[in-house]
């Protein structure tokens, strides 16, 4: 099914429809667990999902609804699932990604799932992608994830990997994943850090686009 939905243009449709209908927080969490479950073990849904906006519109998305864990979770997950493709990762960080993400997981420190997959995403952007790892560092993504460390004990080994990854050099022979695995997945790629001025004002963001068009 999940080819189908591809050859028919589903992922085309959720994306129009996320686009459409931002403000409505039913038609985000219901388009964010589309894309997560449609990326899912499948690259070449992952690779459409990055080409049809569909990054761009997961992060609207988490932007415009930052109070709603369940648009952060599923985001959360779906953005981790496509940062496996290389190309994704560098979309993922060139939309605000990074500092979505670390935004959601602030606001919702305390609840468990959001920093699960705030996790998830973080790990896999920032393996062997330096741009990613420096980028999570200077949005404050490893104060995020100590801090959900502090608060959900029971994630402690899911994030001490994560730190480890992020405080690793390019130039270093160790590999921090070993076998790893994170929620049913295999191990991942890159990361990245801190910022309160991300790219989650979205109309700075599209006056800014309609200006380097001109």
């Amino acid at each position: 099914n999940k080819q189908k939905i591809r050859e028919f243009g589903g992922i085309e449709a959720v994306v129009a429809g996320m686009t459409k209908h931002l403000g409505v927080v039913k038609v985000q969490q219901q388009g964010c667990r589309a894309l997560r479950n449609l990326s899912d073990h499948n690259k070449q849904n992952s690779k459409r999902i990055g080409e049809a906006g569909g990054i761009e519109a997961v992060v609207q998305g988490m932007c415009k609804h930052l109070d709603d864990k369940d648009v952060q979770e599923q985001g959360g997950h779906a953005l981790g699932n496509l940062a496996f493709d290389d190309d994704n990762k560098e979309r993922i960080r060139e939309a605000g990604g990074i500092e979505a993400v670390i935004r959601g997981m602030r606001k919702h420190e305390s609840n468990k799932y959001v920093q699960e997959e705030g996790f998830w995403v973080l790990r896999n952007l920032s393996f062997n992608n330096e741009l990613n790892k420096q980028k999570i560092k200077d949005a404050g993504g490893m104060n995020a994830v100590e801090r959900g460390l502090q608060l959900h004990k029971e994630l402690a080994k899911k994030g001490e990997k994560i730190l480890e990854i992020l405080s690793i050099s390019a130039t270093s022979s160790k590999n921090p994943l070993g076998a790893f695995t994170f929620n049913g997945g295999a191990a991942p790629s890159d990361w990245t850090d801190e910022d309160e001025s991300g790219k989650c004002d979205d109309e700075e963001n599209e006056s800014k686009r309609k200006t380097d068009s001109k």
